[in-house]
């Protein structure tokens, strides 16, 4: 009978162990819901992202819990102000969330929080989120502590603006094949176009920004790799399969590059899980259509919005099992479905609220049936904004309109008798586009037009 309690007892803490190891990684981000400086204070918006093992809370997140927006999930831990001018600092909310995506084949689900909190100008301060334990088939620190940091200043930059820190959206898990040296490039953005963005390695040393631990158990997480700061590209090569390696980052912002420290400073972890291929086929699936990587689409609140996320395969034999995404809190997604035997897709739907006004980002990465990933492929969603519209009667549009800054968003002309484009611009950068408060102009140094000739104009979304 002895024998059999302590067995029980065993088992009992064994399983106890397993389930506390149950974090995959995230980020806290923050910016003033408007740059220009008023009154006393600031509206911060303070934006956290978690990702955790899927089974570890009940219920577990699924469409129905995305679409509810019920129950939060994550640990009801703070994220606490450490150093500074911490008496100001009022959200030291519960870092749970709502639930925003999940894999089943992964075991992961994320979620996201953000709020708004009024901070005095002229303060800078460290907050900070801790816990126990990482995820376990970790190559360095197995079940072990987590630890974020992010400086949150309000002090006006030099050209009087208040500042917004870094951003990156990444996926939680990020598939690479072992024994292969890879490149990834954590593409870094900020809403203050012109800062110098660089990202380092997160330590654990007091010399650092934020003046202590930013990585926990999981600092240098990824054996061998080099960083290159200045572009967050990261040279590595995994040795172990079916192990993961963390990646513990902080994303900064300079005014200018003679600038010595940073504006802020933000946290991004995240894992590499490898992989042993053991397939000839190499060639990653791709995500095609319906809208260019990148694109910017306005929507207003209340209303709801559809969309698609297609891939396509290339290797004999191959299929997309999932797709790992990145959304705005309450958009759904449904299951994958097979177009053919090469093409797979996933459908949106969101209906966003007025607290979501402002940029919200959706991003997938479609994953094969051998792990073999696709390159991220984002859009942004501007709530509360309208879209220009051409009017068909008219050479102008509904609003006013500017050059976008991605490249690859083009104009076409097409030559109907002939089923063929005839002349091609971008206009991001094309010297014959101009634009004019609510008009583009097109300006042909060689006009294309075949007398009795029909044409006509194709916009890329974005223009």
């Amino acid at each position: 009978m002895l024998i059999n309690r302590l067995f029980l007892i065993y088992a009992y803490l064994h399983i106890s162990i397993i389930n506390t190891s149950h974090f995959f990684g995230g980020t806290i981000t923050w910016r003033p819901s408007n740059n220009i400086p008023s009154g006393s204070t600031v509206s911060l918006i303070v934006r956290k992202r978690w990702s955790w093992r899927r089974d570890y809370y009940s219920p577990m997140c699924s469409s129905d819990t995305i679409s509810a927006q019920s129950p939060m999930m994550g640990d009801f831990t703070s994220l606490s102000c450490l150093s500074g001018n911490c008496s100001y600092w009022t959200a030291t909310t519960a870092t749970q969330l709502y639930c925003t995506d999940f894999s089943i084949e992964s075991d992961f689900s994320s979620g996201e929080y953000f709020y708004t909190t009024p901070i005095p100008f002229n303060l800078s301060f460290i907050v900070s989120f801790t816990g126990s334990s990482w995820m376990p088939s970790l190559v360095v620190g197995y079940s072990g502590s987590w630890s974020f940091r992010s400086r949150i200043n309000t002090v006006l930059r030099p050209d009087g603006y208040i500042n917004s820190s870094p951003v990156a959206i990444i996926d939680p898990i990020i598939y690479k094949q072992i024994g292969v040296q890879h490149v990834y490039t954590v593409r870094m953005s900020d809403y203050d176009l012109t800062d110098i963005l660089r990202c380092r390695w997160a330590t654990n040393q007091t010399s650092n920004t934020n003046g202590g631990d930013e990585c926990g158990g999981v600092c240098l997480g990824v054996p061998g790799a080099v960083l290159i700061s200045y572009n967050c590209t990261i040279v590595f090569t995994l040795t172990i399969a079916s192990k993961y390696a963390a990646v513990a980052l902080q994303l900064e912002d300079y005014y200018d590059s003679a600038s010595l420290t940073p504006m802020s400073s933000i946290p991004i972890q995240f894992l590499f899980y490898g992989y042993s291929l053991s397939a000839n086929c190499t060639t990653p699936p791709d995500i095609v259509g319906y809208r260019p990587n990148r694109a910017c689409i306005g929507t207003l609140p209340g209303i709801l919005v559809t969309g698609y996320i297609i891939a396509r395969t290339y290797c004999p034999g191959t299929s997309i099992d999932q797709f790992l995404t990145i959304s705005p809190i309450g958009m759904t997604k449904s299951n994958v479905t097979a177009l053919n035997s090469t093409t797979y897709q996933i459908t949106l739907a969101w209906t966003p609220n007025y607290s979501q006004s402002g940029p919200q980002v959706f991003c997938a990465i479609a994953v094969d049936n051998n792990y073999i990933s696709s390159n991220q492929w984002c859009f942004t969603y501007l709530v509360n904004a309208t879209t220009p519209g051409i009017i068909s009667t008219r050479s102008y549009a509904t609003q006013n309109v500017s050059r976008p800054r991605r490249t690859g968003i083009n104009i076409y002309f097409h030559d109907a008798n002939i089923s063929a484009i005839v002349s091609t611009f971008d206009c991001s950068n094309a010297s014959e586009i101009t634009y004019t408060a609510n008009t583009i102009l097109v300006n042909f140094t060689t006009a294309p037009w075949i007398s009795g000739h029909s044409y006509y104009v194709i916009f890329d979304p974005g223009i």
